[in-house]
């Protein structure tokens, strides 16, 4: 699947740590969710904050004179259809984030735990919204 065809902003994050994370060790920092305001079309919009590395191996990235990429990510998916979130706690890191197509037009996020929270979220589009570089 091309994640740069399935969630628009998804070049950013490949330029900023030479590829797409698969969220392994990823941390997620805050999800919220919210609703349209009365007399607005209605809609459902999440917002996940997740603390990403990529990692080139400590030898390589010392061999090659690089270090470790470090960023938050916001991923931001709306006209949610489906949302599960399960234990949210003061650590969550992640297994990983899977994205694919479902049902045609839908987005099936899977959210998937090491530690604490999980879940899965299906709605009409993902977006990458704010990156911030830590390292």
């Amino acid at each position: 699947m091309d994640i740069k065809a399935l969630i628009p902003g998804a070049e950013r994050v490949i330029e900023m740590l030479g590829c797409w994370p698969s969220f392994h060790g990823a941390e997620v920092v805050s999800f919220s969710v919210s609703r349209a305001l009365p007399g607005q079309a209605p809609s459902t919009t999440a917002n996940l904050f997740v603390h990403a590395r990529a990692d080139h191996g400590e030898e390589i990235a010392a061999a090659a004179g690089q270090s470790s990429h470090s960023a938050l990510i916001e991923l931001v998916m709306r006209d949610i259809e489906h949302l599960a979130l399960y234990d949210f706690n003061e650590q969550n890191v992640l297994d990983l984030i899977d994205f694919s197509q479902s049902g045609g037009t839908l987005i099936a996020v899977e959210i998937v735990s090491d530690w604490g929270v999980g879940g899965a979220v299906r709605c009409a589009h993902v977006e990458v919204g704010q990156i911030l570089s830590l390292a």
